[in-house]
Parts: C-alpha cells; structure tokens; sequence
C-alpha cells in the first residue's frame, strides 16, 4: 500500500483549506514541502528574506480573508521571520509559519541550524510546537487550523455529564447537526461510551466511532459484546502501544512476564502500558546509579534518548518532553468483538 510523506500530508491538507500560495525562502529543511507543492498545485513564492515571505502571508491572509501560508528553513530562518509573525499576531490575522528544525534523532548534538525554536514564538502565536513524527502531522495541523479558527464550525463538541452514564443531551445535540456527523471522536470511560453507541447506532448507521486508549480496551469490548455483534463491529480504539494480539519483542516479554507472575491472566492494553512505563522507570533506575535521589532520576530521565523496548519505535525524553512516544496504533473491534490491527496511514 502506498503512503504519503509527512509533507504530502501537510500539502493535501493546506490545499484542503483553500491555500493557493506558499510564500518561502528556499532552505533545504523545508524541500519536500516544495515537492509537495508542485504535486498539488500550490504555488510556491520564493522571497528575498524571510521577514518579508511572513509579511506576504500576512497580506494574503487579510485581503483573501483565508490562511496566509509561509515556511522558512531552520534556526536563523525561523528568526528571521519573527517580525512578521509578531504583526501578523498583533492583527489577530490567520498566517501559519512552517519552519524547519534539525532532526530529532540527532537532537543535541550540533546539527545544522539547531536551536530552540518554538519557544521564541510562545508570546507572538496562539500556538507553537514542533510536530515530533511525519505520522503526527495530520493532528498538529488540524490544532493549528483549530486555533487560527479555521472551518472550526465542521466539528461539534458533545458533553455528558461526568461519572455518569447519562449520554442523552449529547445525543440530543448530536441530532441538531446540520449536516449529519459522519465520525464521533469519544474520550469517555468505556460504559458511557458503550452507552453512547447503543443509543445512536440504529440513528447513524454508517457512523464512525473512535475512542482514545483512556476508555479501557477490554471494558469497552465486553461491555459492546453484551449487546451484540453490530454494536461490536468497526469501532475503533486508538493505542499507545502495539497490538497485545502481535508478536514484537515487547509484546511476548510482556506476555512471558504476565505468565510467570499473574498466570491465568489475559494480556490488556492497559496493564501492558503500565508494564512499558515500568521498564522506562527501570531503565531510568539502572542509568542514575546508587546514588538514587528523585532531582538525579528526573535529570537522568530528562537526558534518555531512543530507548529501544522492543515496541517498533523508540522512546526519547527531554526537559520540555515528558511524553516519549507520539506513536499511536489503531485497532478496531471484530463482529465476535476482539481488536484487530488497523492502519492508521
């Protein structure tokens, strides 16, 4: 199956939005974004500085009263934009600055054009952040379309009422929704969510539903199986680690461990995340020393980079990341209700 790259991804979405032109510098952080462009038919705008590629977008975002476009190379290409930035901010006018970094892989040791960049930029934006992996740039740009408050009316936001099961308003506000919602995104413990199903499946009966790994995997698919197969059936939970179904390394070391000191019980997701958590706490443990104090473990954590556990992709921590892994993995229900592997790309 083919996929597309990280700038790929980035460019289809921009031309989604209505973007026409990207106003550049041209920086070869930032290349495959020109590719990209020429794909999809965006023009591309090469500048004299990149003050003036930010001021461009600026412009364009005012008089076409749509996103101004800019994207300039790493480090001093960044800086040299701020200006524009900062007056684009002041005007409260839509421009998104695309900027290049040095790889993440090679953090800390001297790359070319390597600084903190997203920092300078936390007083002049709504928001800033560095997309950590090509998979994610699909989720950061939908936040920074969110935050210029670009086509924000396509999404609703549905509430119930917390610790309850109680999903009846937000179905009732679901049903006000002109035109009807194709996908629900749910971050609800599994019995309201298995709720929330139950009352809109015969209502939408093409409807997409994904939950986040905090509803609890195997709650949710014992609590669907009770009403039946059609309630169990292509509803999706998203993962932060792999398929407990799979063979990599971390998962049978996992299952072996489960085997030896809890036997008798089922692999979850959630008791495999905390055994990923364990071992990163164990690897921190083992690096510190017996000079053990907390200040040393949080210092040694801070400075872990690509830990591999076996979970297909590597762990890196820093003083500003505390997360690890942006990777997810998707799974969806069966109609006998057991989670199958789903490609996310």
């Amino acid at each position: 199956m083919a996929t597309a790259t990280g700038a790929q991804l980035l460019v289809r979405m921009l031309k989604a939005e209505g973007v026409r032109h990207l106003f550049t510098l041209s920086g070869l952080h930032i290349a495959p974004i020109y590719a990209a462009c020429i794909e999809e038919g965006i023009q591309i705008v090469d500048t004299r500085h990149e003050q003036a590629a930010a001021h461009a977008a600026d412009a364009t975002a005012r008089l076409t009263r749509g996103i101004g476009v800019c994207a300039v190379t790493a480090g001093p290409g960044v800086t040299d934009a701020l200006t524009g930035i900062a007056n684009a901010f002041a005007a409260n006018s839509p421009v998104l600055l695309l900027g290049g970094a040095a790889p993440t892989f090679n953090a800390g040791k001297g790359s070319l054009q390597e600084m903190e960049q997203v920092d300078l930029f936390t007083r002049i934006t709504k928001w800033s952040d560095r997309v950590p992996s090509p998979d994610r740039v699909p989720t950061y740009l939908a936040k920074a379309f969110r935050t210029m408050g670009v086509n924000d009316g396509a999404i609703i936001r549905l509430n119930y009422a917390r610790n309850t099961v109680d999903v009846d308003d937000a179905i009732n506000q679901l049903k006000l929704a002109k035109p009807p919602i194709r996908a629900v995104v749910m971050v609800a413990t599994y019995r309201a969510a298995a709720r929330f199903i139950e009352k809109t499946r015969d209502l939408y009966p093409g409807m997409i539903y994904s939950n986040v790994s905090f509803v609890g995997s195997t709650a949710l698919a014992e609590e669907l199986k009770l009403l039946g197969p059609r309630y169990t059936n292509g509803v999706i939970v998203t993962q932060v680690v792999p398929a407990v179904s799979g063979y990599s390394s971390a998962v049978l070391e996992y299952k072996n461990a489960l085997t030896k000191y809890f036997p008798g019980e089922a692999a979850d997701y959630v008791s495999f995340e905390g055994y990923v958590a364990a071992n990163v706490l164990i690897q921190g443990i083992k690096r510190t020393g017996p000079q053990l104090d907390t200040e040393k473990l949080i210092d040694t954590l801070e400075t872990m980079r690509n830990l591999d556990l076996g979970l297909g992709t590597q762990l890196s921590f820093g003083r500003s990341e505390h997360q690890a892994s942006s990777k997810v993995w998707g799974t969806a229900l069966d109609e006998s209700g057991r989670y199958q592997p789903l490609e996310l790309e």
